[in-house]
């Protein structure tokens, strides 16, 4: 099994305990999870081209939107990348009144909307598709020859006309695209690096090495021994914590 993935779903399920798992994939790529997770994940397959997988990643995603909208499904969707931990419930987000949440961050400024964190509001999965469907066709127009990141300048090419300010901050920000009403969240609390992680860190973002890590990171968050996130993360999963080592004299 991918620990990378396991550890995502476990993450989410564990704060999340009622929420649906679902795996968005290609046709063909081989997915094998452990014994415990397997029973709770859907795994929905479409045909896509892999080998572009920025491409692939946006195209997939909209084929199951589609499929969901025409369910007439009325759940929220959280689309997150694989290499995300859900440490905090996220139903606080849920309060303001939007359509499409995204995440932001000061630097670089030519990318600071990072989509590996994208929310649909439950009922809005219209409003969503378009979002999806206008990113697609801004990387097809000007990034499709872009082997990494091409979805990331495409999204940040469909809100490049948003100021969003250039030191970070806690600040939330709503903006319109094309009668979509796009929420963007602070990546400081929602899209988190695990090296800057504080206490009021919702969803930490494992980028490049440091994704070799990210699964003892979680293991450690769901046995306590990260006490600083632990506390918040099992409150809200509603998952004991394990008894304290007896102090010894």
């Amino acid at each position: 099994p991918s620990l990378t993935l396991e550890a995502m779903l476990s993450s989410a399920w564990h704060t999340h305990p009622a929420c649906r798992l679902v795996v968005v994939t290609d046709a063909r790529t081989p997915l094998a999870l452990s014994h415990g997770l397997r029973e709770h994940v859907e795994v929905f397959r479409t045909n896509v081209n892999a080998d572009k997988l920025s491409r692939a990643k946006m195209e997939a995603t909209i084929a199951f939107l589609d499929v969901e909208m025409k369910k007439n499904a009325t759940q929220h969707f959280v689309i997150l990348d694989t290499d995300i931990l859900v440490v905090k419930s996220l139903m606080l987000v849920f309060e303001k009144d939007w359509d499409v949440a995204l995440t932001w961050r000061a630097k670089p400024e030519n990318m600071q909307i990072d989509p590996g964190v994208v929310i649909v509001r439950g009922g809005k999965l219209h409003r969503g598709l378009e979002i999806f469907q206008i990113w697609l066709h801004t990387y097809d127009v000007a990034y499709k020859d872009q082997h990494w990141y091409g979805d990331q300048m495409a999204m940040n090419l469909v809100v490049k006309d948003v100021n969003l300010p250039k030191t970070e901050t806690t600040w939330s920000f709503r903006a319109e695209f094309h009668d979509v009403s796009v929420f963007l969240m602070p990546g400081c609390i929602f899209n988190v690096k695990p090296s800057k992680v504080t206490p009021s860190t919702v969803i930490i973002h494992f980028k490049g090495a440091s994704k070799e890590g990210m699964a003892r990171f979680w293991a450690e968050i769901a046995t306590g021994q990260r006490a600083a996130i632990a506390d918040r993360a099992l409150v809200s999963a509603n998952v004991p914590k394990p008894p304290s080592e007896p102090k010894k004299h």
